[in-house]
């Protein structure tokens, strides 16, 4: 009789542990999915660009753009990047695929020697959220701005810090 005993002790104990491990398990997984971000569709409708442009001083300046809206809804996208006096567009890559015909770059002079400042308009609906990021891949100066479509997001990039202003303004019609 004692041996029994001991057997459906151990059994017990047995079942509890499986029982303590269960519920471990399910509270893992339930804050696994408090965790994962709950705009999944939005995530997987967005699409991006990463237009690489360098310059014939040898500094390269990358945008990234991120809008949450599928790609065929993006009429065009408009980047002016600003530099210092005599630099030039030696190269653009753009790595956006089917965007790509649909982007555009204007080069102007008119910034302060060692900054660039990038300013980008995505035409697709104005309550869209964008995003720009420009990184001047030589240094560790990177910059973002966010706002929505046909926002004008500008990003300078200079030498005080790898942290810059970040300013978005809506045009005034």
């Amino acid at each position: 009789m004692g041996h029994q005993k001991v057997n459906t002790m151990k059994n017990r104990n047995k079942a509890r542990a499986a029982l303590r491990l269960i519920r471990w398990t399910l509270f893992l997984l339930l804050g696994i999915l408090v965790l994962v971000p709950q705009n999944i569709e939005a995530r997987v409708a967005g699409c991006r660009t990463d237009p690489i442009v360098t310059l014939t001083n040898g500094d390269q300046v990358r945008i990234t753009v991120e809008v949450d809206a599928p790609e065929d809804q993006v009429r065009s996208i408009n980047y002016t990047l600003h530099a210092p006096p005599g630099v030039e567009i030696k190269n653009i890559v753009y790595t956006a695929g089917g965007l790509g015909e649909r982007e555009h770059l204007t080069l102007v002079n008119d910034e302060q020697p060692n900054y660039y400042t990038s300013e980008t308009v995505v035409m697709v609906g104005n309550t869209v959220a964008v995003s720009a990021t420009s990184v001047w891949t030589a240094t560790t100066y990177r910059g973002a701005a966010s706002g929505y479509g046909e926002d004008t997001l500008s990003v300078r990039l200079g030498p005080w810090g790898s942290i810059n202003f970040q300013e978005s303004y809506r045009k005034i019609k």
